[in-house]
Parts: C-alpha cells; sequence; structure tokens
C-alpha cells in the first residue's frame, strides 16, 4: 500500500477513491449474494457473507480517514492503515463505529453517550459469529454443524445492519470531495486548524473514556447474568 501512494497527494486522493470506490462495489456484490441466500433460507451462510461485507465497509472507512488526513495536510499513518486491511477484527470494529455514529446527532454527543458505546461493544463483542458461519464446531461431543447456530431473525438483522451502513458509506461519498475541501479550507487558517486540533483532541479523549466506560459496563452485566443452560 505505501509503495503505490507514495505520488502527490492528488495522485493519492485520486488512488484511494478508486480503492474506495473498488471495496464498496465488492462490499454491494457481497450483500447482493447474501440476500439471494437469506431468501434459500440459508442463514448461517448469508450471515458470513454480510459479515465480509462489513469488513470490506471497515477498510472503506480506514481509507476514507487517510483521505481527511489528507486533506488536513498531515501525512497519513499508512502503517495503520495496512494493519487495517490484515485484521479481520479492525476492519469489523471500524464499520460498527461508523454504524453506531449514525445513530448519534453529532460527534459530540456520540462521545459522552454511554448507552450506544454499550450498544458498539456488544456488537463487537459478535467476532466469532463469523467463524461459527463458516466452521463445524462440537459441543458437548456433538459435532454442530453451522446452519444449528443461526436463525431467520439472526441473520435478518446482520443484513438489515450492513445495508443500512452501506447507504450511508454510498450516500457520503457523493459529497465526499465537497467536504474535504471545506475542511481544507477550515484548517487553512490557523486559527480554525487550532479550533479542530482541539475539538478532535477533546472528542477522542472523551469517546476513549466513555467506551471504555461502556465496555466495563458490559462485562459487569455479562458476569452478573445467569449461566446459559
Amino acid at each position: 500500500m505505501r509503495d503505490a501512494l507514495s505520488g502527490s497527494v492528488d495522485d493519492n486522493v485520486a488512488l484511494l477513491r478508486d480503492w474506495i470506490e473498488a471495496l464498496v462495489r465488492n462490499a454491494a456484490d457481497l450483500l447482493a449474494e447474501a440476500d439471494l441466500l437469506y431468501d434459500a433460507k440459508r442463514y448461517a451462510r448469508a450471515l458470513a457473507l454480510a459479515h465480509f461485507a462489513m469488513e470490506e465497509m471497515g477498510k472503506t472507512v480506514s481509507l476514507i480517514s487517510q483521505l481527511v488526513e489528507l486533506a488536513l495536510g498531515n501525512e497519513p499513518d499508512w502503517g495503520a492503515a495496512e494493519k487495517v486491511w490484515s485484521s479481520h477484527n479492525l476492519k469489523f470494529e471500524l464499520f460498527h463505529v461508523i454504524d453506531v455514529l449514525s445513530q448519534a446527532p453529532t460527534a459530540d454527543a456520540l462521545a459522552g453517550d454511554l448507552e450506544l458505546l454499550q450498544e458498539l461493544e456488544m456488537r463487537i463483542a459478535g467476532r466469532p459469529l463469523r467463524e461459527m458461519s463458516l466452521y463445524v464446531d462440537v459441543e458437548e461431543g456433538k459435532a454442530k454443524v453451522p446452519s444449528d447456530h443461526f436463525t431467520d431473525d439472526l441473520a435478518r438483522l446482520y443484513l438489515g445492519t450492513a445495508f443500512h451502513a452501506g447507504k450511508i458509506l454510498i450516500d457520503s461519498l457523493v459529497t465526499i470531495g465537497d467536504r474535504l475541501q471545506k475542511l481544507a479550507d477550515q484548517v487553512a487558517d490557523p486559527e480554525g486548524r487550532l479550533k479542530f486540533d482541539r475539538n478532535r483532541s477533546d472528542f477522542m479523549r472523551r469517546f476513549a473514556t466513555t467506551r471504555l466506560a461502556a465496555r466495563s459496563k458490559l462485562v459487569e452485566e455479562l458476569r452478573a447474568a445467569p449461566p446459559a443452560k
């Protein structure tokens, strides 16, 4: 990735946008195929493809963040972007950050919304579903095929979440050029840049603090829950 993105800022922006378009197109194809599997009542496999579509959209979020850094005049962290591309967990997490973000009226509101960030932690805890939807497992000495684990409701929830976030991403890409230009104009002024950096730093601090509290609350609730029978 870093070798390909060694050109000018304009060249890098064009290349990133090409990659984003390819990712969104592939995510859409995966979701279309997941829909067909759902209609055929192949719920485990439908969920698996929806999960992979989520990961593709997570990669899209990572690349959009690099576009933002370029608009700010910063050197993007290409190493972090490469790490996202190779990590199922990071891709899945970024997807859900964007989907949860869409439920808050502003970024500032999200940073302090304990309940919403607890939902984020609960979603991320669903990462093992990807493996469960593909591989045979053994429980109490009995082999369990993926179709034993998954219901119509769970597959429909997964597909609905993926389609919802996909629409958000597609809608945002339509105006991303104008929004990045507006951001670049905003930070071109030293005062505007200082205000932006201060607001971003404050958001990241509050987001991390609230998310840690949400994670702790979720762990407490899971420990207090009666054991599954």
